[in-house]
This record gives structure tokens, sequence and C-alpha cells, in this order.
């Protein structure tokens, strides 16, 4: 079924503010909307006086959005996707302004099989929406999907919505990349749909992984038996990408923009370009090299490649790089971190807390008071993983002993307010006072 994400929203009713949006534009009559809305909450969505009393008013007021994308509701909770698709497409005809109608469509189209000019229109209006961005890179051709995928990804790290969409959308092509999407990002989120498509993911991933890339990157096995923890630095990872595709049939990689480029030296396997900045792309169809394509009569054959041909050989591939592509973007990881931890950080902090320069964005930060309070929000707000324990850890130490050693240290209420509003309520604020 293809309103997966669309469902929640349908379930959860026609936004308030539209019916007042619709009485304010004399689209409906502030009769019809009390009666409207008594019927909507007098009976379950698939009950089928709901549609029929929705129909009436629909033939009463037809340009008001809100009647039509509520009938959507309807058909959704009913199981009919191509007519709640219709209800949707009548509302955003009568609706081409307003952002909720647009958003529906273009999340619903997108999920259909793709949203184009509608979901170009969606973000015209709602340029700041987060799923709508991703899903504006999940149309993009694979050589930019990956790259704007992840900078969705990284730019809402804790959106729900996004974390979903990018699982499922990674979860078509590359299963293997969605299951360390999943693990490595999302994890630590607490939804139910995320967490259900994590677990399916983990269970495909546990059944059709070969034994060797099971194991977590940061661990090796012994002849003994035992493990080691094994830290790799971001160029012999990467040469172990190069090693494996050498045991692939792979032939030295060439130069190309941005990264290398490794061809098998058999015929018709994909081709693998591996990007400096950590990306990793596999051919998903295009055109067969051959040693001589010049036939005795002079013409010139260039074989094409199907992306169904290729779709086998593809996943063969993915399968067999996927343990050491990432040992290779958790230790750039583990070198950024660690970078941004002893550098970049402890300056930044200095920045804000002596020259009032904020830690996002520009201006300045004058008063004492608010530099707290800028300290105080930073910490606060690093998300509840270990990456983020470590930025607290530096934080609250720059804290205890620079903050708390001057003439306007913080006070024990900021303290215990900062650690109230926390995103990790497990781990208070302690820097003395």
């Amino acid at each position: 079924m293809w309103f997966g994400l669309l469902g929640v929203a349908m379930a959860s009713g026609v936004e308030p503010h539209m019916w007042e949006h619709c009485v304010e534009l004399d689209l409906l009559s502030e009769e019809d909307h009390r009666a409207v809305r008594k019927v909507m909450v007098s009976h379950p969505p698939g009950a089928p006086q709901l549609r029929t009393a929705i129909d009436g008013f629909i033939e009463a007021n037809p340009r008001c959005p809100a009647l039509w994308m509520a009938r959507a509701g309807v058909s959704h909770a009913e199981g009919r996707a191509d007519e709640a698709l219709v209800d949707l497409k009548q509302a955003a005809a009568v609706g081409e302004d307003w952002p909720a109608v647009q958003r529906a469509l273009a999340v619903a189209m997108h999920q259909a099989g793709g949203a184009g000019e509608v979901l170009e229109r969606a973000i015209e209006l709602s340029p700041d929406d987060a799923l709508l961005k991703l899903y504006h890179a999940d149309e993009h051709p694979p050589s930019e999907r990956s790259r704007l995928l992840l900078e969705a990804v990284n730019a809402h790290p804790d959106n729900i919505e996004v974390a979903i969409a990018a699982v499922d959308s990674l979860a078509k092509t590359e299963p293997l990349r969605a299951v360390a999407l999943a693990r490595e990002r999302y994890a630590h989120l607490p939804d139910p749909e995320l967490k259900k498509r994590i677990h399916r993911l983990q269970g495909h991933f546990d059944a059709e992984a070969p034994d060797r890339i099971r194991r977590p990157a940061e661990f090796r096995t012994l002849e003994d038996g035992t493990e080691e923890v094994v830290v790799y630095s971001p160029a012999s990872a990467r040469a172990a990408i190069t090693e494996r595709l050498a045991s692939m049939g792979y032939g030295e990689g060439v130069q190309i923009d941005g990264g290398i480029r490794y061809r098998s030296e058999k015929a018709l396997e994909p081709w693998v370009k591996v990007y400096d900045d950590g990306r990793v792309e596999v051919q998903s169809a295009g055109w067969a090299e051959t040693e001589d394509p010049m036939a005795d009569d002079g013409t010139i054959t260039i074989p094409s490649i199907s992306k169904k041909k290729l779709a086998k050989r593809r996943a063969k591939v993915l399968e067999n790089i996927w343990y050491e592509v990432t040992v290779w973007r958790q230790a750039r990881i583990r070198v950024a971190v660690q970078e941004m931890l002893g550098v970049r950080l402890p300056d930044q902090l200095a920045a804000l807390w002596e020259r009032g320069e904020p830690m996002f964005g520009e201006g300045e930060v004058e008063e004492v008071s608010a530099r707290r309070a800028a300290l105080l929000d930073y910490w606060a707000s690093r998300p509840c993983t270990e990456d983020g324990k470590m930025t607290r850890e530096v934080v609250e130490t720059y804290m205890r002993r620079v903050v708390q050693e001057s003439e306007a240290p913080f006070t024990s209420d900021e303290i215990a307010a900062a650690s109230s509003r926390s995103t990790c309520p497990d781990a208070p604020l302690e820097i003395g006072e």
C-alpha cells in the first residue's frame, strides 16, 4: 500500500486550521463547519455513513480543500488507495496555494511512484519541510540521490518522518545500506513504526548477509575464537575496499572527478565508484565496455546493460563490499568526530564565551547571561547517542574549568533547568556551583 506515511497524517484527520481557513474564505459555512466536525467525531473513519455525509457536504461546498482531504481520509480508512489519491488531487486542484494540501498530495504521489512537478510545487510552498526535501532527493538519479539523501538526513537527525522515509528509500535498492543507516543513525529514536522497520531490516540482514559482514565493523575474530577491537585509519580502510574489489575480479582503479572508478575484468559486471567524500556507487544501468567493440565490417557495437539485468550483479557487489565500506565510513566518522571534539568544538566554546560569537549563524551574543544560556542550550540539545555523550563531556569540561571559575558562573537554577530539558534526562549536568 502506497500511503505508509500518509496514513499517519490521514488517521489524525484534517488539521483544524484548514477548516477555519475554509470558513474565512467563505468556502464553507459556519453551520456546515460545525455539522461536518460533529459527523467526523461521531463516526469511525471507515463508517459508510461518514462517506455519505462528507459527499453531501462536498456537493454543497465543492471548493473547500478540507472536505476533499477528509474524503481522502475516508478512502484511506477503507483501503481504497486509488480513490484517496483522486480525492487528494481534487483537494490540491481547489487548494493550489494551501501548503498542507500540496504536501499531502506530494507525499502520496511520491509513495505511489513519483511526484515530479507536484513535489516541486509543495517545496515551493514549504521550502523548509524536511520530508519534502528528502523526497526531492529520492527522485534524483542514483549519481546524485545518495548524496542528497544523506544531506537531508544530516540536516534533520531526529526527524521521525525523515528517518522512516530515508530507511524506506534505501531499502528499495540498497537494503544493506539501509541496515547501516538504521543501525548507526536511528536505533535511539523511540518511534514504533521506525523500530518495526529496523527490526525487519535487521532480520533480512541476518538472514541474507554472509558471515563475513555480519560482525560489527570495529571487531575482528582471531584464530583462537576471541575478538579484538580494530581501529582503522581512513587510508587503510579505503585500501581494504580496493583489495576486496581486486579479489572479486576488479582491476586497478582509474581516477575520476572526486574519486576512483573500478571496472571488472568480467564482461557485463557493474563498475564501482568510490568517492573521497565517503560515497560509493555501483552501476545500475548503462553501457558495458568491451575489449574490441569494432566488428570485421567496421561497425562498432557497444552493448547496453538494462537495469533488470544488472540488478542481481549489483546487489551481489554491494553485499560483498558492504563490510569494507562500513569500516571505511566509520573510520572517516571517527576521525571527523575526534577532530571536532578535540579542536573545533573547544575553539567554538571559547569564541562564544570570550567574544560572544554564536555557535551557529552570525551576529553577536553580547550579554554574559545570554552566553551562559547559549552554552547550556547547546549542551542540552546534543542527541542521546555515543557521539552526543562525548560532545556533552567536552562541553561539561569547558563549563567546569572555565565558566565556573569565572566571575559569572552558572547558577544552580540554570544548571537544574538545563538538566530538565536535556535530550538525555538520565545524564544530568554535573559541573558544580
